[in-house]
């Protein structure tokens, strides 16, 4: 199964935003410039290590000028150990900095509607309950007047809890790319104020959380457990397998990982983040350099 992080749109995101983008056989990685010595780092995102052919990906990578390639595996801790697996293939690898959190919540959509109710956490349910009695409501649509509501409370979570968000036009160019048929937007309402909206991605048998924003107003009203529990009723429907929340911190520190971990999916580690090295002198520079920053991100 190809993670929608792979997927063609994903790619014609990533070219649009100024990325240029390798293919190794059924997968790609894109690269970023380094701000010194006129080289690249590159990044392959949820991909199955056992199925790269890792000669065509040093190849471009040494065509691409990348340093080295970061990856971060589709495969899971359980079933493999990515450090000892490329060792065992040869290749010069070390421990990568993740991009996309190796930990996430999956809900197997699959399980009847009454076990899914069933598997939430007491006060999910409780909070569910909740939203429904005050009268939330979820539309979950592809239109643009939609995505523009996403985007207005998305931009304004992002100033309020101050951290580094995607921009509009970042935003802009995704939805662009999967609107037609593999994104839409969820937004839950509350007397007709919007107070929380998803992007959702839709790429084969999963639906993805990709971006979220929300409203400071009526918080009481637990619009975001409406939202996510329409997003469950809609992927059952419309025979989707999974609902993947799409991260969550290792010590469930903050309040949004323990808010996912409530609807009962099942936890999943994916593999530890690697770094693919093509350049040894030059990984060691830079890695000093990034070890006291680390601004670059990809998603």
């Amino acid at each position: 199964m190809i993670d929608f992080l792979q997927s063609p749109n994903w790619k014609k995101v990533k070219e649009q935003l100024g990325n240029k983008c390798f293919d190794v056989d059924d997968y790609f990685f894109q690269t970023t410039k380094l701000p010194i010595l006129n080289k690249y780092i590159g990044y392959m995102p949820r991909v199955d290590l056992t199925k790269i052919d890792f000669d065509l990906l040093l190849a471009q990578a040494k065509e691409a000028n990348c340093v080295f390639v970061t990856i971060d595996p589709q495969n899971l801790t359980q079933d493999l150990d990515s450090f000892d697996f490329l060792h065992n293939q040869g290749i010069d690898a070390a421990e990568g900095f993740p991009i996309h959190l190796p930990k996430t919540v999956l809900i197997d959509l699959t399980l009847d509607e009454q076990v899914l109710l069933n598997n939430l956490k007491q006060k999910t349910r409780y909070n569910l309950k909740l939203a429904q009695k005050k009268g939330v409501s979820v539309s979950i649509s592809n239109k643009d007047s939609d995505f523009d509501v996403f985007n207005d409370l998305y931009q304004k979570t992002v100033a309020r809890q101050g951290y580094a968000g995607r921009s509009s036009y970042y935003l802009k160019t995704v939805w662009e790319n999967f609107k037609e048929e593999n994104a839409f937007i969820a937004t839950a309402t509350f007397e007709g104020i919007a107070i929380a909206s998803w992007f959702i991605v839709a790429y084969e048998d999963t639906l993805t959380y990709v971006y979220g924003g929300s409203s400071e107003e009526y918080k009481n009203v637990m619009a975001p457990y409406a939202l996510v529990w329409e997003l469950v009723r809609l992927g059952k429907e419309y025979g989707y397998r999974y609902l993947d929340l799409f991260g969550i911190k290792d010590d469930l520190s903050d309040g949004y990982s323990r808010f996912k971990i409530g609807f009962g999916g099942e936890i999943i580690e994916h593999s530890k983040t690697v770094d693919v090295i093509v350049d040894k002198n030059l990984y060691r520079l830079i890695k000093v350099i990034y070890a006291i920053r680390n601004k670059i991100k990809f998603r």
